[in-house]
Order: structure tokens, then sequence, then C-alpha cells
């Protein structure tokens, strides 16, 4: 997290930066799509919300400000963050309640 953190800085004054961040932030986006895609062929995505706002939810899971803002600002532990983020995602995401097939 500190590494993209010090990535994002230094993208505002250099072009190498500016691009490898945009390939960064490009490649947590496919991942996040990845995701939503696979959630909807286990026909565990929720209808709650359209699955753009789904994809940007995933995006920003991924995010690696979140892990340092919980953990390292806020002093939560590792496991906690994790538990925290897949209670956040389920929820938000999936299906709550039916049965998802395998």
């Amino acid at each position: 997290a500190g590494l993209f953190l010090a990535l994002e800085v230094a993208a505002d004054g250099d072009d190498a930066a500016s691009n490898l961040l945009d390939e960064s932030r490009a490649q947590r986006l496919a991942g996040a799509r990845t995701v939503v895609k696979r959630l909807a062929a286990l026909d565990a995505l929720t209808d709650a919300m359209p699955r753009t706002d789904a994809v940007d939810l995933a995006w920003l899971a991924t995010d690696p400000v979140l892990f340092d803002r919980f953990v390292r600002i806020r002093g939560w532990s590792v496991a906690k963050f994790e538990a925290w983020l897949a209670r956040t995602l389920t929820g938000q995401l999936m299906l709550t309640g039916q049965q998802i097939k395998p």
C-alpha cells in the first residue's frame, strides 16, 4: 500500500509513474469485472445494483489505500480487515439466503 501511495504522488509529475498507475488501475478494474462476471455466472450476483456499480465496488475494494487506512492508520489487524472486507463485499455483491450453484 505504501508503494502504491508513493506511485500516486509520483504520477503527478512523472509520465512513467502516471502510466504505471493507469496500468495498475486498469488491471484492478479487469479483475473486478472478472469477479462480478463469475458471480453472475454462478447466479450469485445480487440484482440490487447495476452490474457497473458492482464492478466499481469490487474495484474500490481492491484499492491498496483501503488496506493502508484501516491497518496502518487505524490499527486494524490484517485478519480484522480481511473479515470486514469479506463481509462487506458478500453483503453488497451476493445474493443472500439462496442456494448458490457450485
